[in-house]
């Protein structure tokens, strides 16, 4: 699991949003629970130290991962495309 953040400039006085970037299991642990386990402590540990949202974005083709984002209470914020790929972004308000 796989969480950062970034504030540009440094000095900035802008709060820092984490971006949850890698959430992966290995094929024989999936469909267990796991990545939502790691899911939930995530986010309570981004509660505790004063977060106030998580995002994330995954591709549209990947119809697994959009269900499991969906699925566990994060919203649909925009479609982009890049490199003539399209992401889906994600928002959890903690």
């Amino acid at each position: 699991l796989t969480i950062v953040w970034y504030q540009f400039p440094p000095t900035s006085l802008l709060p820092r949003t984490p971006e949850l970037l890698l959430l992966a299991v290995e094929k024989k642990y999936r469909r267990k629970g796991v990545a939502k386990s790691m899911l939930k402590f995530a986010l309570a540990h981004l509660r505790r130290m004063g977060t106030k949202r998580l995002l994330v974005k995954t591709t549209t083709d990947n119809v697994r991962a959009n269900k499991f984002y969906q699925k566990n209470g994060f919203k649909f914020q925009k479609l982009n495309k890049r490199f003539n790929v399209e992401f889906n972004h994600y928002a959890f308000d903690l």
